[in-house]
């Protein structure tokens, strides 16, 4: 059919000619419509969804090669890389070779070859805390900047790290568009939209421009979206629909786009074989889609539920999941008593915060939490509380020593929320063992307190108590309760 279509348009486009010297123009035939359709290019875009998170480092080396062979074979072929930005800041300090490596062939295949890495450490977004939304976009902008003088315009995702306040957190990065798609859509996925283009309306009012996923092309748990299936399986068992279908069935899509955000190890050579070059077709890279697509005009107003999420709770005892709660509380603490202490003329704990926060955020990647990868999880979360808490006791200590205590000792409490907490709050205070009787006091007033235990340190002449404590204390204030 497409050879007879091609012949078609030779000789109606040799009709025209040959009638207009006789002074008369003629339509063109319905054959030569459908030719002319099918010459508007469909889109294609690739990216390998992987890194060193659960893969390592000669899975990495592997499927790069592999990126790289392809390159050489189909120069009409373009591919992206989807890693999480600690592969960039491990390979820094790890394997310069390897990363040299990279950075050849970003730079020999320029505009053909790219990084689309967003986030740190490729979370589930609506199952981490506000900040974390933050710091997962922010430190990715700045690794992938730091190592390859670059930063991705277009986000995009193979697994869920989509919400209806993804504009918002954009918009305030500085990104020129989104892909708001869920590729693999195991645990979570998207509203659908009949449409190219559209205005990516968040919970607060911000938008962005954005390529929806179609009404049609996937909208439930456990699997993938159709476009990445066929970019991913075909030709091959597991899909033997080519492109050409996806187009037909989404011919009302203008233009169109194609999209795989999938492991780096499910993609087809034969795909790219058989489209190098194929009129119609055409291989972008993500940058390139908002200097292509026409504004957008439509608008895809999102609310919290309009994505859809599911979680295995209880998978590993929730293990992962509380400890990582945990060290968003303990490093939104450190972080803002770290503050205080810098701008009231103490040492400043950029460092090892960052370094903290790093941690947390490697440890909320997808396949730590989802895969239960525990050696994992045990070695990043806790070195981000360790981190953490010894921030928190160096300020602490920092702020004690600057305030009045009590004869008996003192017990310095900070409040680290933006609003007044009246509660009781557990101290742990060692008192001479002779001490049987004493009272906590906030200037002048008696402050109510219980034992809740006791214990003898031998041959210490001193008791360990721990302390329930009733006070109340203002926003981001710190407070000296004297023991006496």
């Amino acid at each position: 059919m497409k050879k007879n279509l091609y012949t078609a348009g030779f000789l109606l486009g040799l009709t025209i000619f040959m009638s207009t010297l006789d002074g008369q123009v003629k339509e063109p035939s319905p054959d030569m419509k459908i030719f002319a359709s099918e010459q508007k290019p469909m889109y294609m875009m690739t990216y390998d969804h992987g890194g060193l998170v659960l893969w390592g480092t000669d899975h990495f080396a592997n499927y790069l090669h592999s990126a790289v062979d392809w390159l050489t074979r189909y120069p009409g072929f373009k591919i992206g890389l989807d890693n999480e930005a600690y592969t960039y800041d491990y390979l820094t300090q790890h394997d310069t070779v390897l990363l040299g490596e990279l950075k050849g062939y970003i730079k020999k295949y320029q505009g053909r070859f790219g990084i689309g890495t967003c986030t740190y450490g490729q979370p589930l977004s609506q199952f981490i805390n506000e900040e974390s939304n933050i710091r997962q976009i922010g430190y990715a902008i700045e690794t992938d900047q730091s190592v390859f003088h670059y930063r991705p315009t277009v986000y995009l995702m193979s697994e869920h790290a989509m919400h209806s306040q993804i504009p918002q957190i954009l918009n305030g990065f500085g990104f020129k568009g989104a892909i708001m798609r869920t590729h693999f859509m195991m645990y979570g996925y998207n509203p659908n939209y009949n449409s190219a283009i559209g205005r990516w309306i968040g919970r607060d009012g911000s938008e962005i421009p954005a390529i929806p996923t179609y009404k049609g092309e996937g909208s439930g748990f456990g699997w993938v979206t159709e476009d990445n299936l066929i970019l991913t399986r075909y030709p091959g068992p597991e899909c033997n629909e080519p492109l050409e279908e996806f187009r037909k069935k989404f011919s009302n899509i203008d233009p169109l786009l194609a999209t795989r955000v999938d492991d780096s190890g499910l993609r087809q050579e034969g795909l790219v074989k058989e489209y190098e070059g194929k009129t119609g077709f055409r291989w972008i890279l993500a940058d390139e889609i908002f200097r292509i697509f026409p504004e957008p005009k439509e608008e895809f107003i999102t609310a919290p539920d309009d994505f859809h999420v599911r979680m295995p709770w209880g998978y590993c005892g929730n293990e992962i999941w509380n400890m990582s709660r945990k060290a968003e509380v303990k490093i939104l603490t450190a972080e803002r008593i770290a503050a205080l202490e810098l701008l009231s003329g103490g040492n400043d704990h950029e460092k090892a915060l960052r370094e903290s926060w790093k941690n947390l955020l490697v440890a909320q990647h997808h396949d730590i939490q989802i895969c239960g990868i525990l050696e994992d999880s045990r070695r990043f979360l806790p070195a981000s509380i360790n981190l953490s808490d010894s921030i928190i006791k160096s300020s602490m200590d920092f702020f004690a020593s600057r305030m009045k205590g009590g004869n008996l000792g003192q017990i310095t409490v900070f409040n680290p929320l933006s609003w007044s907490r009246n509660e009781w709050i557990n101290a742990v205070v060692i008192l001479p063992d002779d001490i049987r009787n004493f009272e906590i006091r906030n200037g002048d007033e008696k402050v109510p307190y219980e034992i809740v235990t006791y214990t003898h340190i031998a041959g210490k002449n001193r008791s360990l108590m721990n302390l329930l404590i009733h006070t109340e204390v203002p926003a981001l204030t710190f407070q000296s309760l004297e023991i006496v």
